[in-house]
């Protein structure tokens, strides 16, 4: 009961502050009080810089009636005396009124007080937040990433796009605190074949090798066509969870899916039911008749016996090219203009997607397609599940799961926006924990210090042209400064 009026004193007094009105009658805290031994607890907070401190204790201890100065009011000058020292403020520990309260015993009043104020609305439940949000941190490594690989947008480089949206996700990202594996990259990394410039992968170690034990998906670049040639929709995009919580999907590079908006409950579709029947549970679930469905397909040769069924059926039918994990997102967005995802894509792109949608929510099924015999063959002997997978045993539930995604070029999300002297970024961090979906805009000064300043991320080309003309390494104005 005294640790709940304490704070609820010290909150109504707005954070403790004392009444300047000692001489006109004791402030509204203070009634809270049934008498006299009460009045101390709200009025005792402050006193003056070189006053009696001792005497602002007594005011609590003992109820005397004092006021906020450490005075006592019969004794006083009847509330005038506007000359006074500065205030400086006592907090309860340092003055020892909850000398006999624990911390935990403050925090769980302060809680339950809350059902005390008629006026207060019900909200979020912010009680339970402690600990570190990975996702506000991975956020810097997708806005490195986008903001170089912003640069090639349009110029018909697939490879110097990838080259430097990793290089700048891999310098934030190493900088990070985290112990960290990458489980869902581009290639392995005992693959001598693969180019480390221009991809994270599967097996690599990233982060400063302490803190926080997590797998992570990455795909610093996705749409690398979209952005090569000028289209929207790319994003980058990094999601971690607890070690061992994503799944490995080994050799298998390719994975079916089908994924819905959140309004849609499990097992109205499902991938062991054909697309018709689908289509049918899916009109009557949403109250639209089939052909006011929008269904989203990959266009690749491959889907050429769905894209046939949708026109029979008279469904509506968007095509495109790249982008598997901006599309997944979109169908599973609230409002959306998307029904339905469906179709084969990268098991990358695939383990991203269900690790976003654990934060959003929404409903989707995933089934690794091993591409020829050799890679089912390897599946099996690494007793790979190749039935239909839901997102739990894509991303084992129960995990903290951290998404972060930064626009390239327009789409899902606003592409990378240059100006003179910086850079607009747009990005979509999530977690599981809390299910908070943020949108956010950052703008980034080229002439502030960066986490990179070292022009080590230039291209070949232009490092090459810098020594050819005898030129020294110059600070990067594009790179890494964010």
């Amino acid at each position: 009961r005294r640790c709940h009026l304490a704070m609820r004193a010290m909150r109504l007094c707005k954070g403790g502050l004392a009444c300047e009105g000692a001489g006109r009658g004791r402030c509204r805290a203070s009634k809270l009080g049934t008498g006299r031994g009460r009045s101390g607890l709200a009025t005792g907070i402050f006193c003056t810089e070189g006053g009696n401190r001792e005497a602002s204790r007594r005011g609590h201890d003992h109820g005397e009636d004092y006021d906020g100065y450490g005075e006592q009011r019969r004794r006083g000058d009847g509330g005038g005396g506007r000359n006074r020292e500065r205030l400086v403020s006592l907090s309860g520990v340092e003055d020892g009124r909850y000398a006999d309260v624990d911390l935990e015993s403050l925090r769980k009043a302060l809680v339950s007080s809350q059902s005390f104020d008629e006026d207060v609305d019900s909200g979020p439940d912010y009680s339970s937040v402690q600990g570190r949000n990975l996702a506000l941190e991975l956020v810097r490594v997708t806005e490195a990433a986008a903001l170089e690989a912003g640069r090639w947008f349009g110029r018909g480089s697939e490879e110097k796009a990838d080259r430097a949206a990793t290089a700048g996700m891999r310098k934030v990202l190493n900088a990070m605190e985290i112990d960290g594996v990458v489980v869902i990259g581009q290639g392995a990394l005992d693959d001598v074949e693969e180019d480390p410039r221009l991809a994270l992968l599967c097996g690599e170690r990233v982060g400063c090798g302490y803190g926080h034990e997590v797998d992570v998906a990455v795909k610093a670049l996705d749409g690398t066509t979209l952005v090569s040639e000028g289209h929207q929709g790319s994003l980058s995009v990094i999601c971690t969870a607890e070690r061992g919580a994503l799944l490995d999907t080994g050799p298998c590079e390719y994975m079916e899916k089908i994924v819905v908006g959140a309004d849609v409950e499990p097992g109205v579709v499902s991938l062991d039911r054909s697309l018709e029947e689908n289509l049918n549970a899916l009109s009557e679930t949403l109250s639209k008749p089939v052909t006011s469905l929008t269904v989203a397909l990959l266009d690749r040769p491959r889907h050429a016996d769905i894209v046939q069924e949708c026109r029979r059926l008279g469904t509506r039918l968007m095509l495109f090219s790249d982008g598997d994990v901006a599309v997944s997102l979109e169908a599973a967005r609230p409002d959306s203009s998307i029904d339905l995802m469906i179709g084969v894509g990268g098991s990358q792109e695939g383990v991203i997607s269900a690790c976003a949608l654990a934060c959003m929510g929404g409903y989707m099924q995933g089934r690794l397609w091993p591409s020829n015999q050799d890679q089912r063959k390897l599946a099996e002997d690494l007793q790979l599940d190749l039935g239909v997978l839901e997102i739990e045993d894509i991303v084992k539930r129960g995990n903290e799961v951290a998404f972060a995604a930064t626009g390239i070029s327009d789409g899902l999300l606003n592409g990378v926006k240059y100006w003179s002297g910086g850079a607009t970024t747009n990005s979509l961090v999530m977690r599981s924990a809390s299910g908070t979906v943020r949108i956010l805009e950052t703008h980034h000064h080229w002439s502030r210090p960066g986490l990179t300043n070292i022009d080590d991320m230039n291209s070949m080309d232009e490092l090459q042209e810098q020594q050819r003309r005898g030129m020294p390494m110059q600070p990067s104005r594009e790179l890494g400064k964010f």
